[in-house]
């Protein structure tokens, strides 16, 4: 087995195995030969010179870009990847149109046991999970860079939990749930082409020191002819540059890394063994609710009620909401009375002392220069002109419950104008802007 030593890519430099561990034999799950992408797409004489899906027809395709090794290192490339791809494909299938949605790969760690979570996994097992169980947003289980091999429970709370102040937390029934409908395996040039025609696919690659240092966005070749699979990426284009044909590769070790964590590679000579075995999914056409993390519940096309609890009486259901909403009004009434500017126990701020804090106003106010009456009656930054330019949604209150909505709040908000202002100077909305609320 292949031992790396991870440079700058982690916090110290550590030896780590490598994080995709492949079967022998490809996993999969083929409703219809006729999907089979090779079936699919015959000729491939008749298809583009060039694909990348993280911008093209003027949308952004691509989701965010992940760092599988904060907050510690943890060989979940497997994870990151299968997720990545897929997350892209119903962008793609959705238009990407809003919202957007970003698959939990921690729930892959806590709970795909045919994989050895942190201490890597194969991608087709990653599908085959998801089309037997199903996963969750990462609204209800965020990247933690744990998993079953280092402890965790999967447990109704892995798949989805939410917290409360003073209360802890507890699974969070209904959720969301995306399924794979069918996935497969390709190799070798033509079919990963083919297999490109619907979207990013996963594939295996060897990393080598120099790999590891790649920067900016030049065609990497590789000279040492290392072709052993031990990482992960998300293949998401082709195409070619001064004769020089390439893949389109995103990595999973952070933004920092080559160009906004993409890479090219070159194409078409099973280059760090880019070629030799890589997994598509076709995802179900919609997400849908479960009352229930039992194996086959249910599921909903719509929003179902909340469970009622084992052992627990509609009286009783009845008088705890009523108790939390004397709880609220006593908090309400406090603030009011006693003039409470800041928070002193866990929970939301109702007033804040806005006049210690100065505006800082360098351009016409939009007040001064709008004309409300000629404004639209209804208006959402979720679709403009069929665009979407509103960022990933967020959870504040896991893995354990923080009262940061003004942190989420300012980030967010700021995250969509840097793509609103982008559009408007004509740029690419690729790549995706996530502001980190950690820094405030």
């Amino acid at each position: 087995m292949k031992l790396l030593v991870a440079s700058t890519l982690a916090v110290a430099s550590i030896a780590f195995e490598p994080c995709l561990k492949r079967a022998d034999t490809p996993i999969e799950h083929i409703l219809d030969e006729s999907n089979r992408p090779e079936n699919k797409y015959n000729d491939i004489n008749n298809l583009p010179t060039s694909i990348d899906w993280r911008w093209t027809g003027d949308r952004r395709y691509a989701t965010w870009t992940r760092n599988q090794h904060i907050p510690n290192y943890c060989g979940s490339c497997w994870a990151m990847s299968s997720t990545s791809a897929l997350n892209d494909r119903i962008a793609i299938m959705n238009k990407n149109q809003f919202p957007e949605w970003d698959l939990a790969p921690q729930v892959l760690l806590d709970c795909d046991t045919a994989d050895q979570g942190c201490h890597g996994g194969d991608p087709d097992n990653a599908y085959a999970y998801m089309a037997k169980k199903g996963i969750t947003s990462e609204t209800c289980a965020p990247y933690e860079a744990v998993g079953h091999d280092t402890g965790r429970t999967c447990d109704a709370e892995a798949r989805c939990k939410n917290c409360s102040p003073g209360e802890g937390c507890e699974a969070q029934l209904p959720h969301q749930v995306w399924f794979v409908k069918e996935h497969g395996s390709v190799k070798g040039e033509e079919a990963l082409i083919k297999a490109l025609q619907d979207g990013p696919i996963v594939c295996g690659m060897a990393v080598t020191e120099d790999f590891e240092n790649y920067k900016g966005f030049d065609i990497f070749v590789d000279k040492s002819g290392d072709v052993e699979q031990d990482h992960a990426i998300s293949i998401v284009g082709y195409g070619e540059e001064k004769g020089t044909k390439y893949w389109i590769g995103r990595n999973s070790w952070g933004t920092w890394w080559g160009e906004n964590g993409y890479f090219r590679l070159k194409r078409g000579s099973n280059n760090l063994g880019i070629e030799t075995a890589c997994s598509w999914a076709t995802p179900h056409s919609e997400p849908v609710w479960v009352n229930s993390t039992e194996p086959d519940a249910p599921t909903y096309s719509e929003r179902p009620d909340e469970p009622q609890k084992s052992g627990q009486s509609l009286l009783e259901r009845i008088e705890k909401t009523l108790e939390k909403g004397k709880d609220a009004l006593v908090d309400m009434v406090q603030h009011k009375w006693m003039d409470r500017k800041f928070m002193k126990s866990p929970g939301r701020p109702l007033k804040n002392d806005w006049e210690s804090i100065p505006a800082e106003i360098v351009s016409p106010e939009p007040h001064s220069y709008v004309d409300v009456s000629k404004l639209p009656e209804t208006f959402v930054w979720s679709d403009v002109n069929d665009t979407n330019f509103l960022t990933l949604a967020r959870n504040q209150h896991i893995p354990q419950y923080c009262g940061s909505c003004w942190a989420f709040g300012t980030t967010s908000a700021l995250s969509d104008r840097l793509s609103i202002q982008r559009a408007r100077n004509g740029e690419s909305l690729f790549p995706e802007i996530n502001l980190a609320l950690i820094y405030i």
